[in-house]
Protein backbone atom coordinates (compact mmCIF):
# COMPACT_ATOMS: atom_id res chain seq x y z
CA UNK A 1 0.00 0.00 0.00
CA UNK A 2 1.43 3.35 -1.02
CA UNK A 3 1.98 6.21 1.42
CA UNK A 4 -1.23 8.18 1.90
CA UNK A 5 0.03 11.02 4.08
CA UNK A 6 0.07 13.68 1.35
CA UNK A 7 -3.13 12.71 -0.44
CA UNK A 8 -6.22 14.87 0.10
CA UNK A 9 -9.96 14.30 0.15
CA UNK A 10 -10.55 15.81 -3.28
CA UNK A 11 -8.02 13.37 -4.73
CA UNK A 12 -8.05 9.78 -3.58
CA UNK A 13 -10.31 9.61 -0.55
CA UNK A 14 -10.47 9.52 3.22
CA UNK A 15 -10.11 5.74 3.17
CA UNK A 16 -9.54 2.93 0.71
CA UNK A 17 -10.60 -0.64 0.19
CA UNK A 18 -8.52 -3.04 -1.84
CA UNK A 19 -9.38 -6.54 -2.99
CA UNK A 20 -6.67 -9.15 -3.61
CA UNK A 21 -7.00 -12.27 -5.73
CA UNK A 22 -5.28 -13.88 -8.75
CA UNK A 23 -7.97 -12.79 -11.23
CA UNK A 24 -8.19 -9.24 -9.86
CA UNK A 25 -4.88 -8.23 -11.41
CA UNK A 26 -6.64 -8.06 -14.77
CA UNK A 27 -10.33 -7.99 -13.84
CA UNK A 28 -12.57 -6.05 -11.46
CA UNK A 29 -14.60 -7.51 -8.65
CA UNK A 30 -18.23 -8.31 -9.63
CA UNK A 31 -20.79 -5.59 -8.98
CA UNK A 32 -22.67 -7.66 -6.39
CA UNK A 33 -19.54 -8.31 -4.35
CA UNK A 34 -18.48 -4.66 -4.52
CA UNK A 35 -21.99 -3.46 -3.68
CA UNK A 36 -22.28 -5.71 -0.63
CA UNK A 37 -18.90 -4.51 0.60
CA UNK A 38 -19.71 -0.82 0.21
CA UNK A 39 -23.12 -1.16 1.89
CA UNK A 40 -21.51 -2.99 4.82
CA UNK A 41 -18.85 -0.30 5.18
CA UNK A 42 -21.47 2.46 5.11
CA UNK A 43 -23.39 0.61 7.82
CA UNK A 44 -20.27 0.43 10.00
CA UNK A 45 -19.66 4.18 9.54
CA UNK A 46 -23.28 4.95 10.50
CA UNK A 47 -23.03 2.86 13.67
CA UNK A 48 -19.70 4.43 14.59
CA UNK A 49 -21.40 7.83 14.35
CA UNK A 50 -24.19 6.68 16.69
CA UNK A 51 -21.55 5.29 19.06
CA UNK A 52 -19.73 8.63 19.19
CA UNK A 53 -23.04 10.43 19.73
CA UNK A 54 -23.84 8.01 22.61
CA UNK A 55 -27.00 6.87 20.86
CA UNK A 56 -25.90 3.43 19.77
CA UNK A 57 -28.23 0.63 20.79
CA UNK A 58 -29.07 -2.58 19.02
CA UNK A 59 -31.40 -1.70 16.18
CA UNK A 60 -30.79 2.07 16.37
CA UNK A 61 -30.55 3.99 13.08
CA UNK A 62 -29.31 7.37 11.91
CA UNK A 63 -31.72 10.12 10.85
CA UNK A 64 -32.22 11.18 7.23
CA UNK A 65 -30.10 14.29 7.77
CA UNK A 66 -27.34 12.21 9.37
CA UNK A 67 -27.43 9.69 6.52
CA UNK A 68 -26.81 12.53 4.07
CA UNK A 69 -23.83 13.84 6.04
CA UNK A 70 -22.37 10.36 6.54
CA UNK A 71 -22.90 9.24 2.95
CA UNK A 72 -19.83 8.05 1.04
CA UNK A 73 -19.05 7.88 -2.65
CA UNK A 74 -16.34 6.31 -4.78
CA UNK A 75 -13.79 8.88 -5.90
CA UNK A 76 -11.12 6.74 -7.55
CA UNK A 77 -10.10 3.32 -8.74
CA UNK A 78 -6.38 2.61 -8.96
CA UNK A 79 -5.06 1.51 -12.32
CA UNK A 80 -3.77 -2.05 -12.39
CA UNK A 81 -5.43 -3.07 -9.13
CA UNK A 82 -8.87 -3.46 -7.61
CA UNK A 83 -8.61 -0.62 -5.11
CA UNK A 84 -11.26 2.03 -4.47
CA UNK A 85 -10.98 5.40 -2.75
CA UNK A 86 -14.01 6.69 -0.83
CA UNK A 87 -14.89 10.28 0.07
CA UNK A 88 -17.86 11.99 1.75
CA UNK A 89 -20.80 12.82 -0.51
CA UNK A 90 -20.67 16.38 0.86
CA UNK A 91 -17.43 18.37 0.69
CA UNK A 92 -18.18 20.60 3.70
CA UNK A 93 -14.96 20.63 5.81
CA UNK A 94 -16.99 20.15 8.99
CA UNK A 95 -18.60 17.03 7.54
CA UNK A 96 -15.24 15.73 6.36
CA UNK A 97 -13.59 16.26 9.75
CA UNK A 98 -16.44 14.52 11.56
CA UNK A 99 -16.27 11.58 9.15
CA UNK A 100 -12.56 11.22 9.79
CA UNK A 101 -13.18 11.02 13.53
CA UNK A 102 -15.96 8.47 13.01
CA UNK A 103 -13.73 6.51 10.63
CA UNK A 104 -11.11 6.06 13.35
CA UNK A 105 -13.74 4.58 15.70
CA UNK A 106 -15.01 2.34 12.90
CA UNK A 107 -11.58 1.02 11.89
CA UNK A 108 -10.54 0.39 15.50
CA UNK A 109 -13.69 -1.68 16.07
CA UNK A 110 -13.29 -3.44 12.73
CA UNK A 111 -9.62 -4.07 13.49
CA UNK A 112 -10.58 -6.05 16.61
CA UNK A 113 -12.12 -8.62 14.28
CA UNK A 114 -9.28 -8.41 11.78
CA UNK A 115 -6.67 -9.20 14.46
CA UNK A 116 -8.83 -11.87 16.17
CA UNK A 117 -8.88 -9.91 19.44
CA UNK A 118 -12.56 -9.90 20.32
CA UNK A 119 -12.45 -10.41 24.08
CA UNK A 120 -14.93 -12.94 25.36
CA UNK A 121 -17.19 -11.98 28.23
CA UNK A 122 -15.38 -13.56 31.17
CA UNK A 123 -11.95 -12.28 30.09
CA UNK A 124 -12.90 -8.65 29.56
CA UNK A 125 -11.41 -5.73 31.44
CA UNK A 126 -13.54 -2.66 32.29
CA UNK A 127 -11.69 -0.42 29.81
CA UNK A 128 -12.54 -2.83 26.97
CA UNK A 129 -16.26 -2.84 27.68
CA UNK A 130 -17.02 0.74 26.66
CA UNK A 131 -16.15 -0.12 23.06
CA UNK A 132 -18.01 -3.44 23.05
CA UNK A 133 -21.36 -1.93 22.11
CA UNK A 134 -19.85 -0.79 18.80
CA UNK A 135 -17.91 -4.02 18.27
CA UNK A 136 -21.10 -5.98 18.87
CA UNK A 137 -23.30 -3.70 16.75
CA UNK A 138 -21.15 -4.03 13.60
CA UNK A 139 -20.87 -7.83 13.71
CA UNK A 140 -23.39 -8.44 10.93
CA UNK A 141 -21.65 -5.91 8.66
CA UNK A 142 -18.27 -7.48 9.44
CA UNK A 143 -19.73 -10.88 8.60
CA UNK A 144 -20.86 -9.52 5.21
CA UNK A 145 -17.34 -8.22 4.53
CA UNK A 146 -15.73 -11.54 5.44
CA UNK A 147 -18.23 -13.47 3.31
CA UNK A 148 -16.68 -11.87 0.22
CA UNK A 149 -13.63 -14.09 0.74
CA UNK A 150 -13.65 -17.17 -1.55
CA UNK A 151 -16.91 -16.06 -3.09
CA UNK A 152 -17.72 -15.50 -6.77
CA UNK A 153 -15.28 -12.60 -7.08
CA UNK A 154 -12.22 -14.74 -6.33
CA UNK A 155 -11.20 -12.48 -3.44
CA UNK A 156 -8.49 -13.90 -1.16
CA UNK A 157 -7.92 -10.83 1.00
CA UNK A 158 -9.47 -7.43 1.67
CA UNK A 159 -7.57 -4.46 3.07
CA UNK A 160 -9.18 -1.29 4.42
CA UNK A 161 -6.83 1.62 5.11
CA UNK A 162 -6.91 5.29 6.10
CA UNK A 163 -4.47 8.23 5.73
CA UNK A 164 -1.41 8.08 7.98
CA UNK A 165 -2.55 11.28 9.70
CA UNK A 166 -5.40 9.31 11.32
CA UNK A 167 -2.90 6.93 12.92
CA UNK A 168 -5.04 3.80 12.59
CA UNK A 169 -3.83 0.40 11.39
CA UNK A 170 -4.88 -1.12 8.08
CA UNK A 171 -7.56 -3.78 8.58
CA UNK A 172 -6.90 -7.08 6.79
CA UNK A 173 -9.54 -9.75 6.23
CA UNK A 174 -8.66 -13.15 4.77
CA UNK A 175 -9.77 -16.78 5.05
CA UNK A 176 -8.44 -17.10 8.62
CA UNK A 177 -10.32 -13.95 9.60
CA UNK A 178 -13.47 -15.26 7.95
CA UNK A 179 -13.36 -18.52 9.94
CA UNK A 180 -12.77 -16.59 13.17
CA UNK A 181 -15.69 -14.22 12.55
CA UNK A 182 -18.08 -17.10 11.80
CA UNK A 183 -17.10 -18.85 15.03
CA UNK A 184 -17.94 -15.71 17.01
CA UNK A 185 -21.64 -15.68 16.15
CA UNK A 186 -23.76 -15.35 19.33
CA UNK A 187 -20.66 -14.86 21.50
CA UNK A 188 -21.60 -12.66 24.50
CA UNK A 189 -19.89 -9.32 25.11
CA UNK A 190 -20.30 -7.02 28.11
CA UNK A 191 -21.41 -3.46 27.47
CA UNK A 192 -20.55 -0.29 29.45
CA UNK A 193 -21.47 0.12 33.12
CA UNK A 194 -25.02 1.32 33.73
CA UNK A 195 -28.00 0.99 36.09
CA UNK A 196 -31.35 -0.68 35.47
CA UNK A 197 -34.49 -0.86 37.60
CA UNK A 198 -37.53 -3.10 37.75
CA UNK A 199 -39.74 -5.39 39.82
CA UNK A 200 -39.05 -9.12 40.20
CA UNK A 201 -41.12 -11.23 37.84
CA UNK A 202 -39.46 -14.64 38.31
CA UNK A 203 -36.50 -16.25 40.10
CA UNK A 204 -34.26 -19.08 38.88
CA UNK A 205 -32.73 -20.35 42.11
CA UNK A 206 -30.39 -22.86 40.48
CA UNK A 207 -28.71 -20.16 38.41
CA UNK A 208 -28.96 -17.06 40.64
CA UNK A 209 -31.00 -15.23 38.01
CA UNK A 210 -33.77 -12.75 38.72
CA UNK A 211 -36.08 -11.84 35.85
CA UNK A 212 -37.23 -8.26 36.33
CA UNK A 213 -39.90 -6.29 34.54
CA UNK A 214 -38.58 -2.84 33.61
CA UNK A 215 -41.82 -1.81 31.91
CA UNK A 216 -44.82 -3.62 30.39
CA UNK A 217 -43.44 -6.25 28.01
CA UNK A 218 -39.78 -5.42 28.78
CA UNK A 219 -38.12 -8.20 30.79
CA UNK A 220 -34.44 -8.60 31.63
CA UNK A 221 -32.61 -11.62 33.07
CA UNK A 222 -30.30 -10.27 35.81
CA UNK A 223 -27.31 -12.48 36.67
CA UNK A 224 -26.55 -12.03 40.37
CA UNK A 225 -23.90 -12.94 42.90
CA UNK A 226 -25.13 -15.52 45.43
CA UNK A 227 -25.44 -13.04 48.29
CA UNK A 228 -27.32 -10.54 46.13
CA UNK A 229 -29.65 -13.24 44.81
CA UNK A 230 -30.45 -14.32 48.37
CA UNK A 231 -31.23 -10.71 49.29
CA UNK A 232 -33.62 -10.38 46.36
CA UNK A 233 -35.16 -13.77 47.14
CA UNK A 234 -35.86 -13.17 50.82
CA UNK A 235 -36.11 -9.38 51.20
CA UNK A 236 -37.90 -8.45 48.00
CA UNK A 237 -41.67 -8.46 47.43
CA UNK A 238 -43.64 -8.34 44.21
CA UNK A 239 -44.09 -4.57 44.61
CA UNK A 240 -40.41 -3.96 45.45
CA UNK A 241 -38.57 -1.84 42.90
CA UNK A 242 -34.95 -2.98 42.68
CA UNK A 243 -32.09 -1.02 41.08
CA UNK A 244 -29.02 -2.91 39.88
CA UNK A 245 -25.62 -1.67 38.73
CA UNK A 246 -23.75 -3.72 36.15
CA UNK A 247 -23.30 -4.31 32.44
CA UNK A 248 -25.69 -5.39 29.69
CA UNK A 249 -24.77 -8.53 27.78
CA UNK A 250 -24.75 -8.24 23.98
CA UNK A 251 -24.66 -11.20 21.60
CA UNK A 252 -22.80 -10.94 18.31
CA UNK A 253 -25.10 -11.21 15.34
CA UNK A 254 -28.33 -10.42 17.18
CA UNK A 255 -30.06 -7.23 16.08
CA UNK A 256 -32.50 -6.01 18.73
CA UNK A 257 -33.44 -2.64 20.19
CA UNK A 258 -32.95 -3.82 23.79
CA UNK A 259 -30.74 -6.20 25.75
CA UNK A 260 -32.27 -9.23 27.44
CA UNK A 261 -29.49 -10.15 29.90
CA UNK A 262 -27.64 -8.09 32.50
CA UNK A 263 -24.54 -8.97 34.55
CA UNK A 264 -25.13 -7.25 37.89
CA UNK A 265 -22.19 -6.11 40.03
CA UNK A 266 -24.34 -4.93 42.92
CA UNK A 267 -27.78 -3.96 44.17
CA UNK A 268 -28.09 -0.19 44.45
CA UNK A 269 -31.48 0.00 46.19
CA UNK A 270 -34.65 -1.90 47.06
CA UNK A 271 -37.82 0.08 47.76
CA UNK A 272 -41.59 -0.21 47.54
CA UNK A 273 -43.08 1.50 44.49
CA UNK A 274 -45.36 3.58 46.71
CA UNK A 275 -42.39 5.33 48.37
Amino acid sequence: MQNRSNQNVEGEGIFWIKFYGPSLKQESIPIYELGQTLIALQGIINKAHLFRERRLKKGSIVTKDERSKLALQITSKQQGSDEYGLIPFFTDPVVINHLKIVLVDALIALGVYGTAKVIKRHNQKPEQQDNNSLISAIYNQVRILSDRIDNIGGVERIEISAPEELNVDTVKIDKTTQDYIRELQYEPLLGPLEEIEGIVFRLYTERNIAVIQKSPGDYVHVLLKTEDFERVRYDGKYETLIRFKGRPIYYLGRETSKFENFDADQIISMRDQEE
